[in-house]
């Protein structure tokens, strides 16, 4: 596993985690 795909990851989730925050808000 790159460095790129886990902060490809880690963008993912960090915006899905955002956008249900947002979504429940």
């Amino acid at each position: 596993v790159s460095v790129a795909n886990i902060l490809a990851d880690w963008k993912m989730d960090h915006n899905t985690i955002i956008g249900g925050l947002l979504h429940d808000t």
